[in-house]
């Protein structure tokens, strides 16, 4: 257990020590690893991990054959960085109810489940109270995540910092492109959208948050729009490129055109499915997509142009990017879809829209076209193939812009984002 905090006045004078509350192993670790670096990680506190509890023996229990064993080998995969997992502090039993519920897709509802899933994450975030605050100025939330131990800090005196990862609209308009189109969603959209259903969490987070953290732009937009947080309380902060990535030997073939991702409406298949149809009628071009695909789906006759992969391993990902043309993404919302940082990073152009939130510059390394626009996203990608020294100089600029954002410069921008500079 962790020491009582500082009293206010000592923590103004303290240097910057920063608690992470970040449950599973977003960007593989990549906030507390970066306040590690800086010399400010305090304490992560986290859900389950491979390295501690519940976490451990799943790993272990996952070298045999057993039940869920792809479950517990994912469980078990969760690796923070060695620096990092000897400042780890875990919360499994309640984490374990929490995950479960989760993945009845029941948590955001009102029914005995998701009221159930409200009550474990007051006690999660109480359990974390009881933890302590030990030496902490600063607190860092991934949306929200900690709930009252949040309230809590920010009446110690605590600065509370939110990364709001994902826009406050997305269940919207997802809910209104399930409508528009009901006999390509897996399920009839919900009767209320996850921003009413769990108001109260969203309200913690909006009260106790000092600085709110934005991947792009569009969720800043949103944040402003959807609950009118100040526009000064907001900052920007991309994310970042795997080294392995970059590594990524890039020999395409012309006219292959990769998608990776869950091909769902939200992620603007519909559109891939209408631009493809068309494209192939006059071009031999193949419509890669990588990621899992509902059968409601699959069996369009709409989307007889796609190439379904299903689920890639990590392990083969790679070779997709390899043999990739060029990259596309017609997403309706997204934080910052990490998939364009990689395709740059791979050496890419990029189509995608201003919805997926990437680090894509418009003519420069992609093309930036509107959401729900088939006939602009069939027109992007032809001038990128059919223009093959234009699509050279994308591709050459991709990388460069990846280069941008790799993990080394990571930790320097977040802390200056925050105002934790040196």
């Amino acid at each position: 257990m962790l020491t009582a905090a500082a009293p206010p006045q000592a923590q103004r004078t303290a240097p910057p020590r920063v608690i992470v509350v970040q449950m599973g192993a977003r960007h593989n670790y990549a906030v507390p690893a970066a306040f590690e670096r800086l010399g400010m990680l305090e304490a992560f506190y986290t859900d389950l991990s491979g390295t501690r509890g519940l976490g451990r023996a799943a790993a272990t229990l996952a070298r045999f054959r057993v039940p869920m064993q792809t479950q517990l080998a994912a469980l078990g995969a969760r690796l923070p960085p060695p620096e990092v997992a000897q400042k780890t502090r875990t919360f499994d039993w309640i984490a374990l109810q929490l995950n479960m519920i989760w993945r009845t897709g029941q948590a955001a509802l009102d029914s005995p489940a998701g009221r159930r899933y409200r009550t474990l994450s007051q006690m999660l975030g109480k359990s974390m109270i009881r933890t302590g605050y030990g030496r902490a100025t600063h607190v860092y939330s991934m949306f929200g995540e900690g709930g009252v131990f949040l309230t809590e800090a920010k009446q110690r005196g605590l600065r509370v910092i939110t990364e709001v990862y994902t826009p406050l609209c997305g269940d919207n308009i997802a809910c209104a492109e399930a409508r528009a189109f009901p006999g390509w969603a897996g399920m009839p959209p919900p009767a209320v959208t996850v921003f009413p259903s769990v108001r109260t969490p969203v309200d913690t987070m909006l009260e106790a948050s000092d600085i709110f953290v934005c991947p792009s732009e569009f969720v800043r937009d949103d944040l402003i729009a959807t609950a009118a947080v100040p526009r000064d309380k907001t900052v920007i902060l991309p994310y970042i490129v795997g080294a392995q990535w970059l590594a990524v030997d890039n020999r395409p073939e012309p006219g292959r055109i990769l998608f990776a991702g869950r091909a769902e409406l939200q992620k603007g298949i519909y559109y891939l499915a209408m631009a493809s149809d068309g494209l192939k009628a006059r071009h031999r071009y193949r419509f890669r997509v990588a990621g899992y695909v509902a059968p409601e789906v699959l069996s369009q006759p709409l989307c007889r142009s796609l190439e379904f992969l299903g689920h890639v391993p990590r392990t083969q990902i790679h070779q997709e990017f390899a043999a990739a043309d060029l990259f596309v993404l017609p997403t309706l919302t997204e934080g910052s879809a990490g998939v364009t940082y990689e395709a740059l990073g791979a050496g890419l152009p990029v189509v995608t829209t201003k919805a997926a939130g990437s680090v894509v510059r418009d003519g420069i390394d992609g093309i930036i076209v509107p959401e729900r626009d088939s006939v602009a996203l069939a027109s992007a990608i032809t001038s990128i193939v059919e223009d093959r020294p234009r699509r050279q100089r994308m591709a050459a600029a991709a990388r460069e812009r990846a280069r941008e954002f790799t993990t080394d410069q990571f930790a320097g921008r977040l802390a200056e984002a925050i105002g934790l500079g040196h």
